[in-house]
């Protein structure tokens, strides 16, 4: 007898690779990929505030505070998918949604909340920010080139959005697969018999197929095979068919 790391091993150095298919995005979750996948381009794909509020240059608010505020001018704005086409210079802000560009001339956002709006689009502020505060930079989760799933690792519903991001609409991965899976006993009845005395329904194999499939493969049930040379020879001629054969 063997543990069940070593007799792991033994499988995992002798199966082959299975052939590969291309499938859409969506019908990859749980798929094989055949090859490192790479992302094409950074995410975030550009500077964005994380919070509603003010992109301002902070050395504009060095000295700003409660008892010594000071006061800014609006410019413009730049919400999430309509980004402000000019630039901040001295005294200048610029209104920003969460998820909006960071215009150029601010390194800082000020949320709403810590800021008083005045009359004639101008805001008083009442602290200093520090030099990318509240910004998400570009390349800050993931960079171009960067592996985002290595080959061999399975699609997760994380990675798809992942994947969608960098612009992956279908993928290369390895065929599901086909495990057979060959119930042994005389003891064994189907599922919808009623068993006699000494008997019982064959359960176990339906667990395995669960398994099965919850780990990416496709499962066959084979029927039962009673203990007689000749029924256990059939059986497992008619799994070797498969890429796996399960004898319980």
């Amino acid at each position: 007898m063997i543990n069940a790391s070593s007799a792991l091993k033994i499988v995992l150095e002798n199966a082959p690779l299975l052939a590969v298919e291309n499938v859409s995005l969506l019908d990859s979750l749980g798929r094989v990929p055949s090859h490192d996948i790479i992302a094409s381009q950074d995410l975030p794909p550009f500077n964005n505030s994380s919070m509603d509020g003010f992109a301002v240059a902070s050395s504009d608010l060095r000295r700003a505070s409660a008892k010594h505020p000071r006061t800014l001018k609006v410019i413009g704005e730049s919400s999430a998918g309509r980004a402000f086409a000019g630039k901040v210079t001295s005294g200048q802000v610029v209104r920003v949604m969460t998820g909006a560009l960071i215009p150029k001339g601010a390194d800082a956002v000020v949320p709403i909340e810590k800021v008083v709006e005045c009359e004639t689009e101008r805001v008083r502020f009442l602290e200093s920010p520090k030099p990318g505060q509240h910004i998400r930079s570009r390349g800050e989760d993931i960079r171009r080139g960067q592996i985002v799933l290595k080959s061999g690792m399975p699609v997760t519903s994380a990675a798809l959005a992942v994947l969608a991001a960098c612009g992956y609409s279908r993928l290369r991965v390895r065929r599901k697969p086909r495990v057979s899976i060959l119930p042994t006993g005389n003891e064994l009845v189907g599922i919808t018999e009623k068993p006699k005395r000494g008997q019982i329904r064959c359960s176990s194999s339906y667990a395995l197929a669960g398994y099965v499939e919850g780990a990416g493969g496709i499962p066959k049930l084979l029927g039962i095979a009673p203990d007689t040379k000749s029924r256990l020879r059939k059986g497992i001629k008619a799994g070797l068919d498969s890429d796996v054969l399960l004898v319980t």
